[in-house]
């Protein structure tokens, strides 16, 4: 008779145990889809911040910043002919990868995006994640 309790006292735990994970999994999913979108939100905050540096810059001395990213990131932060800092954030997206800066043409608007989730280069093409 013991090892009969036993076995209703272990199906019932396995019951117990199959019941609470239907209940925690959507949330757990929910939370995750969160954090993810949540993500996403705080990286279009910095990319604005970072656009916003960007076109200061060109109202101040008629030009945009050049060079490579780490180059336009020193300039904005600081390192140019004034000294003006016209940003002073993060060179990393949410996901702890930099922020690319790139520029078709010396006088044109740099191009700035995020790799995304994913954390590969797209360059934003078309179906990727990054995040311009």
């Amino acid at each position: 008779m013991k090892r009969k309790n036993k076995v209703y006292i272990a199906i019932a735990l396995l019951i117990a145990v199959v019941g609470v994970a239907v209940f925690v999994l959507p949330a757990f999913i929910a939370i995750r889809k969160s954090l993810g979108e949540a993500q996403v939100i705080r990286t279009e905050a910095q990319l604005s911040a970072i656009n916003t540096a960007i076109d200061n810059f060109h109202n101040e001395y008629g030009v945009y910043p050049s060079g490579s990213s780490e180059d336009i990131f020193d300039t904005l932060m600081g390192k140019n002919d004034a000294g003006i800092r016209f940003y002073d954030g993060e060179r990393e997206d949410s996901w702890r990868v930099k922020f690319r800066i790139f520029s078709t043409e010396a006088d044109s608007r740099p191009r700035l995006y995020s790799s995304g989730a994913d954390k590969v280069d797209d360059r934003c093409a078309s179906g990727s994640d990054d995040i311009e």
